[in-house]
């Protein structure tokens, strides 16, 4: 049977996310709650998809999924599913 995981977009938070150090302190804070996966979505484009991956990995959490831009997508998707393993892409 599949367990059920509930997540958090980061667009919620997405005002504490803009740079790697609050990231990284967003998603521990996240982990700490409970939190185990999360949906990347408004966070800031200075972080590059491998710091991503490293922020994610250091704080224990999961991203299964992302939401961006067609246009994004596009352009940087090779590189960001290098990094992330994205089962759910939703695009805008």
């Amino acid at each position: 049977m599949t367990k059920l995981q509930f997540g958090l977009q980061i667009y919620s938070v997405r005002d504490h996310c803009q740079n790697k150090e609050d990231m990284l302190a967003c998603l521990k804070g996240l982990k700490a709650m409970g939190y185990n996966v999360c949906q990347m979505a408004g966070q800031s484009g200075d972080i590059t998809p491998a710091e991503l991956r490293a922020l994610l990995d250091e704080s224990g959490m999961e991203c299964p999924a992302i939401h961006t831009s067609y246009e994004r997508m596009r352009d940087e998707g090779i590189n960001i599913h290098s990094f992330m393993p994205v089962k759910f892409p939703a695009f805008t």
